[in-house]
């Protein structure tokens, strides 16, 4: 389970960037930091999926 906390910065925090990395004229690098947060969600999941403690 997320917190509210959390889902609140993720969802506020990704068009926050966007906003500066987008100019007038090239979205493009828009593309390049979306893929960059999704591998570094993925990287985190997997961290924590590994680093787990078994129960």
């Amino acid at each position: 389970l997320q917190s509210g906390a959390a889902q609140l910065l993720g969802g506020a925090t990704g068009p926050w960037l966007a906003s500066l990395v987008v100019g007038d004229r090239d979205v493009h690098a828009v593309l390049w930091l979306g893929a960059a947060l999704l591998l570094g969600g993925l990287a985190i999941v997997a961290w924590l999926r590994f680093t787990a403690a078994r129960a």
